[in-house]
């Protein structure tokens, strides 16, 4: 009599589905764990101070912040899809595409901060200029008021601001008055 009921989902297809299931709740509530406690970190003011040094403000973090969630979720996708048996040649093509395309925002996002973060440290290493020195670069004329890892802003008539990256700043003759 059993057999006159067609069933077209046998029991292995249950089962995954029910381990994806529970795979995909226990992923979502990791990932917000997570998210909490990186956020945690990062709104501890030593490592705000630290952040803003390098450069890094409220923005910046909201995109680290995304793109990590961004990752977290694609990772999570990928272990449902090995859970439903999905081939795991199409999880290692993804992975690759995911790891390129990783590298090269990486690259990209490096192109400028290297640069800019290797003259920053030969400026505070060297004691090229200092704070509230006077200088002139490249026909802009100012008081340095702030020298970091990336950048040294001139103050110019104590209202105008002008950011120089240290890259940049290296580059031109520096005169001191």
């Amino acid at each position: 009599m059993a057999d006159l009921f067609i069933n077209p989902f046998n029991d292995a297809v249950i089962i995954s589905l029910i381990s994806a299931g529970v795979y995909l709740l226990v992923g979502l509530i990791v990932i917000s764990l997570l998210m909490k406690i990186t956020r945690s970190f990062i709104n501890d003011n030593d490592i705000k101070k630290m952040l803003k040094r390098i450069g890094i403000g409220i923005h910046g973090i909201d995109i680290i912040m995304s793109g990590i969630k961004l990752y977290l979720y694609f990772i999570l996708i990928l272990i449902i899809l090995g859970r439903l048996g999905v081939s795991s040649f199409l999880t290692d093509v993804i992975i690759l595409i995911l790891i390129i395309a990783v590298m090269g925002i990486l690259l990209l996002s490096l192109k400028n901060f290297v640069p800019n973060a290797a003259a920053g440290l030969y400026i505070s290493s060297t004691n090229m200029i200092s704070k509230n020195d006077k200088i002139v670069v490249d026909k802009l004329e100012g008081r340095v008021d702030e020298i970091n890892l990336l950048n040294t802003i001139l103050k110019k008539n104590n209202k105008e601001k002008i950011i120089i990256p240290n890259a940049i700043l290296i580059k031109k003759k520096v005169v001191k008055k």
